[in-house]
């Protein structure tokens, strides 16, 4: 039996529990964070998101994953997270390319994902809106984006045949299409809290953004316009699948760390000094009532 029953978690099942729960599953947890804040580091500078050279992108990642302790173990979160943001690098990187190469590794990511939750797939239709904004998808790039859809399936199929269990690809479709009525009984205060932190943080950023985007280049501009986008599609996937929480949760976090980063970056005043100070002293606090809820 693996740790999530949940039909939405796709072929997530087939990992062994072992891996999943105890001091095996934290650690694994906490190799995979640190993985994700050494790529937004890479993320950053390979994109030059911000003005200055700072790591504020990944102080801010740590911080969110710091306080959402039930993002600690090793969950489909984790895998989606770094999906998202291996897809963010092609897709931005391909900023007016049209680069089938760029195209196809943006969704390839979006789809491997998709294996985990098959709702997920959705997520391409935005996609496609993404990198029709960066001007970057023609004819060429959008077969490319077809064939990155399909490729993990080709792949899910071939290991159903060889195993002699078609049922198991054809059972993740069925799935997929299933509707699950949203229902949040199942959720604790700390997960609904750190959601909460969480989603201020973005909504922080979001605001400044609209006040001091112009100060930003038109393709850093387009960028973060795209990640809040992405974000706001998000939040709204949390109230209709709130099953898939921690999920969602996590693509959230890479989204708030993105745009949250580049407030604490831009900002440079007496307020937002005193903001910073509050938002670590409410961090801690969050993680204290975490602990105890």
């Amino acid at each position: 039996m693996a740790t999530w029953e949940v039909p939405d978690y796709g072929l997530w099942y087939l990992l062994p529990e072992s891996i999943q729960t105890g001091l095996t599953g934290r650690i694994i947890g906490l190799v995979i964070t640190s993985v994700m804040v050494y790529a937004m580091v890479e993320f950053s500078n390979t994109l030059v998101l911000l003005r200055v050279s700072s790591r504020m992108l990944s102080t801010t990642l740590s911080m969110l994953m710091a306080i959402c302790l039930c993002l600690h173990q090793f969950q489909p979160a984790h895998i989606a997270m770094l999906a998202t943001l291996s897809s963010y690098l092609y897709l931005f990187s391909s900023y007016q390319k049209e680069s089938p190469a760029l195209n196809f590794s943006s969704h390839l990511f979006v789809s491997i994902m998709s294996l985990l939750c098959p709702k997920l797939l959705l997520f391409t239709i935005p996609l496609w809106l993404f990198q029709a904004r960066l001007s970057s998808l023609g004819f060429r790039g959008f077969v490319a984006t077809i064939l990155a859809i399909l490729t993990p399936y080709w792949f899910f199929f071939t290991f159903a045949v060889l195993e002699d269990r078609i049922d198991i690809f054809t059972d993740f479709f069925v799935n997929a299409f299933d509707i699950i009525l949203p229902s949040a009984s199942s959720l604790k205060e700390s997960q609904i809290v750190a959601y909460v932190f969480v989603a201020l943080t973005f909504i922080i950023g979001h605001v400044h953004f609209l006040i001091t985007k112009a100060q930003d280049k038109l393709r850093q501009r387009t960028i973060y316009e795209v990640v809040i986008i992405h974000g706001l599609v998000v939040i709204v996937a949390t109230f209709f699948m709130p099953h898939c929480f921690n999920l969602f949760l996590g693509l959230l976090i890479i989204d708030a760390s993105i745009i949250g980063g580049r407030f604490w970056v831009v900002s440079d005043n007496r307020f937002t000094n005193n903001l910073f100070i509050f938002q670590m002293i409410m961090a801690g606090i969050v993680i204290a009532l975490s602990i105890n809820m």
